[in-house]
C-alpha cells in the first residue's frame, strides 16, 4: 500500500517553520510513502519534495486540484492532503488509517464540531484511490451546526453513497487543548496549528460562542504562546498536547 502525501505551501511569516516541521514529521513515518510539495507563487529554492510549482499564488481550491491530478496520474493507492501547517504526530499513522478505513470507508478526515462544521476539513484529509470519481472539493454552501450558511473547501464533499457512509471523521483528540480550535490533534494522528498562512480568525469566534470564555484580544495571545511552544520544542510541546508523559486520572 503506497501513500502520496501532497502539501501546498505558500509565503508567509512561519513558511520556513511550516516546510520544515512538515517535511521532519511526515519523514518519520512507517511506510511507503512519497513525500510532495506543490509550491504556491514563492521561492521555490526554499523546498525540496518540490512536486510542482505555481508561479503566481492560487487559491488553496486549486492547489487540492493539481494535488488531485498529480495523485490521478501516479501509481499510489492512497492519497493524503495537508495543510502546511498540519503533519502527522504518529509514526504508523498509515497502519492505523487503513485499518479504521478497512473496507468500509473511502476516506478520513477531521471534523471541526468545535467551529460548528459538519463536513470534512482538508486540513488532512487521507483518501483511497477509488473515491477520486466522487471527490468533490467545492465551495458548496451548506448549514453548519447552528443552521448558519457556509462555504468552505471540502463543504461540498460527498458523505454517503448510495446511503453508505463513506467518511470516516478523525475528532479532535488533545488531552491539554490550549484553545478550542488553535493547536488541535486530530485522531490522536494529526496535529493542525490553524491559521498558519492567514489570519487567526476563525468562523466559530463570529458567531460570539466564545465570548463568554475567551476574549477577542485572548484569542492572539493564546495564538502567539502555541506558535511560540510549538517552535522552541515541537516534539515536546505536541507530546503534552496528546498526554504523553502525563498520568492520567491525576
Amino acid at each position: 500500500m503506497s501513500v502520496f502525501v501532497i502539501s501546498a505551501h505558500v509565503d508567509c511569516p512561519n513558511c520556513n517553520n511550516w516546510r520544515d516541521l512538515q517535511r521532519r514529521f511526515v519523514g518519520d513515518s512507517v511506510g511507503d510513502i512519497e513525500y510532495g510539495v506543490i509550491v504556491n507563487g514563492c521561492d521555490v529554492s526554499k523546498y525540496t519534495n518540490v512536486i510542482y510549482h505555481i508561479h503566481k499564488q492560487t487559491s488553496h481550491f486549486n492547489c487540492i486540484k493539481i494535488a488531485l491530478d498529480l495523485f490521478k496520474s501516479s501509481k499510489h493507492d492512497r492519497l493524503l492532503l495537508l495543510d502546511s501547517d498540519c503533519w502527522p504526530v504518529r509514526i504508523n499513522w498509515i497502519n492505523i488509517l487503513d485499518n479504521l478505513l478497512c473496507d468500509r470507508y473511502l476516506y478520513a478526515a477531521p471534523v471541526r464540531v468545535e467551529n460548528f462544521d459538519l463536513f470534512p476539513h482538508p486540513c488532512a484529509f487521507y483518501m483511497c484511490r477509488g473515491f477520486l470519481k466522487y471527490v468533490n472539493f467545492s465551495h458548496t454552501i451548506v448549514e453548519n451546526m447552528i443552521g448558519v450558511s457556509v462555504s468552505d473547501v471540502g463543504s461540498g464533499m460527498p458523505q454517503y453513497i448510495d446511503n453508505k457512509l463513506i467518511w470516516h471523521p478523525l475528532l479532535k483528540t488533545n488531552y491539554i487543548s490550549p484553545h478550542p480550535v488553535y493547536a488541535s490533534i486530530y485522531g490522536d494522528m494529526f496535529y493542525h496549528h490553524c491559521a498558519g498562512s492567514r489570519g487567526i480568525g476563525f468562523r466559530a469566534s463570529k458567531y460570539n460562542f466564545y465570548d463568554h470564555i475567551i476574549t477577542r484580544k485572548e484569542h492572539m495571545k493564546i495564538y502567539e504562546k502555541v506558535t511560540t511552544n510549538l517552535l522552541y520544542n515541537p516534539c515536546r510541546y505536541i507530546d503534552k498536547l496528546r498526554g504523553i508523559g502525563i498520568i492520567r486520572g491525576d
